[in-house]
C-alpha cells in the first residue's frame, strides 16, 4: 500500500481528510473513532502510537515532536495499513 493508497483508505473509512499539509488525511478525533470502531482492544497508548506514528509518516511531525522511533513509526505504519487491509476485506467479503 503507497502512501497515497493510505490516505484514500483513511479517508474511505473515517469520512474524513481535513488536515495534513498535502491534504486528504484524517483528524486525531476521526482517526481514533476509527480505531475504537475496528480494534475496539486496543489500548490508548497503542492507539496513540498508531496517531504519532502517522503524523511523521504523513510529513506533519518529525521524529523530535513524537514520543516514537523511526523504528516503532515504521512499525505502527505497516500495522495500520495491516488493520486497514483487514478492513477492507471484510467489507469486500
Amino acid at each position: 500500500m503507497t502512501k497515497r493508497q493510505l490516505r484514500q483508505c483513511l479517508m474511505k473509512q473515517t469520512g474524513c481528510g481535513l488536515q495534513g499539509k498535502d491534504g486528504g488525511w484524517p483528524c486525531g478525533t476521526c482517526f481514533g473513532t476509527f480505531l475504537q470502531r475496528v480494534k475496539p482492544e486496543l489500548d490508548k497508548s497503542t492507539a496513540n502510537g498508531l496517531w504519532q506514528s502517522l503524523l511523521v509518516y504523513r510529513g506533519d511531525y518529525t521524529l523530535d515532536m513524537v514520543e516514537q522511533t523511526q523504528e516503532a513509526v515504521d512499525k505502527n505504519i505497516v500495522e495500520l495499513k495491516r488493520i486497514l487491509t483487514e478492513k477492507d476485506g471484510e467489507k469486500n467479503e
